[in-house]
């Protein structure tokens, strides 16, 4: 299994104190083999219950800033919404993250499902399946402007007249598509390299995994060539007790019920490997601090490994 690191809205701290200890966190996690870093890109803060005054920072300029602390891992937004950016302004931003980044970009792209986004900038709701039609055109439109070449598209909603894009990115980018339906898993299997399911257990996960791969097999696509990532929280320490008590001093978070992976390194351990079992090959980290996630890689990885 690899391992990503997901930088979330940040806790009760001031922002330059967030910028710092996310600069540390992400060194620890380049320096300890993880594959990924991700950072979210709301407008406002997921769940909506959350405090709306707690800073949620631009994703591309951190990204950017955690593409010149780092050297290994691989740098994206969990996830950009294409129904409320252009694609024009995406293809700019994921292209100069690359340059920045020595080809280290990926592009995470969902369909809006948190309507809260919209809401909170006015911007009109639509359906879920013109939200679908609408990312696959931002896709094929991404492609498009990648090329270097001048494009000119009339599309269902997206039109672009004689428009080049610059710079180009340093390698082919690789695209996550994040969502549970039906519909979107046909979609990440026609149009994306990867996937991307959120706070998900391993029984509801297998099946979404199986899905996607009757999905990828109708595309002609092979499921081992194919990236399937898990979002979640991570609350470890050295013993389930103790792990459980960070669950509850953090407020005892739940999405749709489920409440994290929780416990000491060798209970995450043996959930981790459940999850692989289940097809998950990816997984990314929400981590409440530095310890955390120092434990994770020092404790948590060793045993899975050596398993």
């Amino acid at each position: 299994m690899k391992f990503g690191l997901h930088l979330d809205n940040a806790q009760n701290l001031h922002p330059d104190e967030v910028v710092n200890s996310w600069l540390e966190w992400v060194t620890i996690a380049d320096t300890h083999g993880f594959d990924y870093v991700s950072v979210v890109d709301h407008l406002v803060p997921f769940p909506d219950f959350r405090a709306k005054d707690l800073p949620l920072f631009d994703p591309w300029q951190m990204l950017a800033a955690i593409a010149c602390q780092t050297r290994h891992v691989k740098l994206l937004t969990l996830v950009s919404n294409a129904s409320v950016q252009h694609p024009a302004v995406l293809a700019k931003r994921a292209a100069t993250l690359d340059v920045i980044s020595a080809g280290r970009m990926v592009l995470g792209l969902g369909a809006g499902g948190y309507a809260a986004d919209e809401t909170a900038v006015g911007a009109l709701r639509a359906s879920q399946s013109e939200r679908y039609a609408r990312l696959e055109e931002c896709i094929v439109t991404l492609q498009k402007l990648w090329t270097g070449k001048q494009v000119t598209h009339q599309g269902q909603f997206i039109n672009l007249v004689n428009y080049t894009s610059a710079p180009t990115p340093r390698q082919t980018p690789r695209i996550l598509i994040a969502g549970k339906s039906r519909a979107i898993l046909e979609l990440a299997a026609r149009r994306g390299s990867a996937s991307n399911f959120a706070f998900t257990d391993p029984a509801k996960t297998q099946i979404l995994v199986h899905r996607l791969s009757e999905a990828l097999s109708r595309a002609g696509k092979s499921v081992e060539a194919f990236d399937i990532t898990l979002l979640d929280r991570i609350f470890v320490a050295k013993s389930d007790a103790q792990a459980r008590d960070s669950w509850k001093n953090s407020g005892s978070p739940r999405v749709d019920g489920h409440p994290g992976l929780i416990g000491g390194p060798e209970t995450l351990a043996l959930k981790l490997r459940q999850l692989s079992e289940a097809g998950v090959n990816t997984l990314f980290g929400m981590f409440s601090d530095a310890t955390s996630l120092q434990q994770f890689c020092t404790d948590v990885i060793p045993r899975l490994r050596q398993r």
